[in-house]
């Protein structure tokens, strides 16, 4: 018998080799993309009778969107644009028909709403105010997948949003709760346990302040000692283990801090202008006539 020769099958493509060319292509793109302008500066110039500063304006235009869609800058704007949302003016409006930046403090945020118009809608927007903080930051390292780095970044984007938002023209509220949702959302684990004692505590006082500071308190605790100890105060699934993420909840609860230091700045200028010519008066006062 003659055995016939069988045909060697043909070699398959390593998908190896689709990744590295996916990558060249792609890199490929972002440097005719960087570099467009330069190649066509004359074609535009000669087409759209643009000036050499109109094609400037657009060649800066187009590395600012070429920067904002980096993973640092993109998470920072998308904390930001879901922090603006005025969860405290809707609310009081909805409720009471008023402005809330008219009532109390004049403080658009939960801790005004729950004193002023009442505890129910304030609680309600408390929670909307830590979900404010909370969704950007796991949206970015829990869907995304990015690091603790662009968690940080979102969670201080959701505060800045809550305290400066466009919204509001570039004002709003103080920014517990939210900052509460962004640090939460770094230590989901400790910020699960801590929510707990939060609960318990604004039950307990009517204090919304204190509850915020005593749930940031208790979850950095808890998110320390679950990295630097080797105490199992956490299960697997919770624990925290990078410590990077403790660093970004503390430069989180650190901003939080600013806009209250600069009002404390300027309450004392302003004490020490309005006491300055009573003093000046009282010493002219005590000083005895010239004879």
């Amino acid at each position: 018998m003659t055995s016939t020769a069988q045909p060697r099958p043909a070699p398959r493509l390593y998908y190896g080799w689709v990744i590295v060319g996916l990558g060249f292509v792609t890199l490929a793109f972002q440097v005719v993309y960087r570099f467009s302008f330069s190649i066509f500066q004359i074609p535009l110039i000669a087409e759209f009778g643009w000036s050499r500063g109109t094609l400037s304006w657009a060649f800066s235009l187009s590395l600012l969107i070429y920067a904002l869609s980096s993973p640092y800058i993109g998470s920072l704007l998308l904390g930001y644009l879901i922090g603006s949302s005025p969860n405290a003016v809707i609310a009081t409006r909805l409720v009471a028909g008023q402005d809330i930046r008219k009532l109390g403090t004049r403080n658009a945020g939960a801790a005004n709403v729950f004193r002023e118009v009442g505890h129910g809608p304030g609680i309600i927007v408390g929670v909307a105010d830590i979900l404010k903080g909370i969704i950007p930051v796991l949206i970015v390292t829990r869907i995304l997948g990015l690091g603790p780095v662009e968690g940080t970044l979102a969670g201080i984007g959701a505060l800045w949003g809550h305290q400066f938002s466009f919204v509001l023209s570039f004002r709003g509220g103080a920014g517990m709760a939210t900052a509460m949702g962004a640090v939460g959302g770094l230590l989901l684990g400790p910020y699960v346990i801590a929510a707990g004692f939060g609960i318990v505590f604004i039950f307990a006082t009517k204090n919304m302040g204190w509850s915020g500071g005593i749930v940031l308190a208790v979850t950095f605790l808890v998110g320390i000692l679950s990295v630097w100890t080797s105490l199992d105060v956490l299960p697997d699934a919770l624990a925290v283990t990078d410590p990077s993420y403790i660093y970004g909840g503390f430069t989180v609860a650190f901003l939080l801090l600013v806009p209250f230091w600069r009002r404390r700045l300027l309450e004392l200028t302003r004490r020490r202008e309005i006491l300055a010519p009573s003093a000046k008066q009282t010493t002219e006062d005590r000083e005895p006539p010239a004879s």
